[in-house]
């Protein structure tokens, strides 16, 4: 009976009031993942006139950067909820990897360019960001497993 009333040393009052600060958190993350994810949908359809014009390739750097953190941060997002597993990244970065085709393909709806090499740029950053997630979280499973005695 003492078990069913404390777990792990705390009191059943304790364990309710440490879960708070864990969904406030997965909560804060969520919002900035899916706020950044509607910047950047808003940004890609600006329409072309008036840009500041950027040197000659450099969008690319820009279209890696913008789809690196936005997979980074879905990455941290998803690492708060407790049934997290990496086979669930690779998914995540299918998601993105079609969004971002998708993204490139209505910019000619608004008078942008549709560009196979922005589509090449994005599915780079994803990628990137995805092993680094992955390798992330394995460096840290690994961390966390104790040495058997």
């Amino acid at each position: 009976m003492t078990g069913y009333i404390i777990c792990e040393g705390l009191s059943r009052t304790d364990r309710m009031s440490s879960r708070r600060p864990y969904r406030t958190t997965r909560r804060v993350r969520t919002l900035v993942w899916v706020g950044y994810w509607i910047v950047l949908s808003i940004l890609t359809h600006i329409p072309a006139m008036g840009r500041v014009k950027l040197p000659v390739g450099s969008d690319k750097v820009v279209h890696f950067v913008l789809f690196f953190m936005l997979t980074l941060l879905g990455g941290w997002r998803y690492r708060s909820t407790p049934s997290a597993k990496s086979n669930g990244l690779f998914v995540w970065g299918g998601v993105y990897i079609v969004y971002a085709g998708l993204d490139e393909w209505l910019q000619q709806f608004v008078g942008r360019d549709t560009s196979l090499n922005d589509f090449w740029a994005n599915l780079a950053g994803i990628c990137m960001a995805t092993l680094t997630l992955f390798l992330l979280g394995r460096r840290t499973a690994l961390s966390d497993r104790s040495p058997d005695a």
